[in-house]
């Protein structure tokens, strides 16, 4: 975005239940479970959301790491949510 925070898109939406302001957190499946960070939903439409990052885990960020594409989402207030 224009204030230089990174961006993600879900292929998740309003039909999963996504809205905006809502808060995830990003989880790495493989090798192990890993937290990642934590998201931000910003916009979203029926099948599809962009995602704010807001925290990324100390150990990754030190590596320069970040979410990934195989990285999943998980809403902890909303447990129906898992993807």
């Amino acid at each position: 975005d224009k204030k230089g925070r990174t961006q993600v898109l879900l292929n998740i939406g309003a039909l999963d239940g996504l809205f905006p302001r809502l808060r995830l957190e990003v989880w790495r499946p493989e090798p192990s479970d890993q937290k990642v960070g934590q998201v931000e939903i910003v916009k979203v439409d029926s099948s599809s959301a962009v995602a704010m990052v807001r925290k990324i885990e100390k150990k990754l960020r030190k590596r320069g790491e970040g979410p990934n594409p195989d990285d999943r989402v998980i809403s902890r207030k909303r447990p129906s949510l898992l993807y």
